[in-house]
């Protein structure tokens, strides 16, 4: 057998066989030292085995589908709150909402863009004295959006309203940075 005409046709046969998509159909092409134009194409009945390696394909497209599918039903809920959502450059607050009515131990969940995902936050009363302070930690730092979560407990003074201030804290001067605020209603 002409070693060139094992090159040009019998060989990428073989490697045709081995890189069949999750289609069952490949389209090969390529050139001869001739210049000429080959074309192959082959179809792999249902009916015949299918390497392990197709399946797996498959599957894994099969998954991302449904990942798909989930993505686009998340996007839909969210699209949904984006109405009530508070944020600014480094928070993205989804509960509580502004006017809120709390009680101590209520919640606050978002996400943030911080400087080594450390969420600063202060409940302030209608007079402006601190009511508790702290910080959280976000699963992820700036750049990227880091999700956190807060439980805020005071001690109830009978105050009837105050301010959530999120912040995050400067590295250079310790200055409060980004901030935002939330009003509430005490319970």
């Amino acid at each position: 057998m002409n070693l060139r005409l094992f090159f040009i046709f019998i060989l990428p046969f073989f490697m045709l066989l081995a890189c069949v998509d999750e289609k069952k159909e490949v389209v090969l092409e390529g050139e001869t030292s001739a210049d000429t134009q080959v074309e192959i194409e082959v179809e792999i009945d249902d009916n015949e085995d299918v390497p392990d390696s197709i399946e797996s394909n498959n599957q894994q497209n099969e998954t991302k589908e449904q990942d798909d599918a989930h993505t686009t039903e998340i996007e839909m809920k969210n699209d949904n709150v984006s109405d009530q959502l508070l944020e600014n450059e480094a928070f993205r607050i989804e509960i509580p909402t502004q006017n809120s009515i709390v009680s101590t131990g209520f919640i606050v969940q978002g996400q943030a863009r911080v400087y080594e995902a450390t969420v600063q936050y202060r409940l302030l009363n209608e007079s402006g004295d601190i009511l508790t302070e702290g910080f959280t930690t976000a699963s992820e730092g700036g750049p990227y959006w880091g999700d956190f979560e807060i439980i805020v407990d005071w001690v109830d003074n009978g105050d009837t309203s105050g301010t959530l201030l999120l912040f995050e804290e400067s590295a250079k001067d310790g200055s409060e940075q980004h901030a935002l605020t939330i009003e509430l209603t005490f319970e």
